[in-house]
């Protein structure tokens, strides 16, 4: 994944592990530590589609060619 490094990965996978699972963007963005998840690592979990959770209404279109 462009921009997302590994030390971006695991905190938010340590994270996840000591919170449970994130509601939604704003609660990923004030739980995840901000000096290893910035504004570039967060915009490339978007684009590959990593923080649209299972069964939610916008699982539909990821990928875009699926639209």
């Amino acid at each position: 994944m462009k921009n997302v490094g590994l030390k971006a990965i695991e905190s938010v996978i340590e994270e996840r592990n000591q919170g449970g699972p994130f509601k939604g963007l704003v609660d990923f963005c004030t739980r995840v530590d901000g000096s290893k998840v910035n504004r570039r690592v967060l915009e490339g979990l978007i684009q590959c589609g990593l923080l649209i959770s299972p069964g939610s209404k916008d699982q539909g279109s990821w990928p875009p060619w699926r639209r």
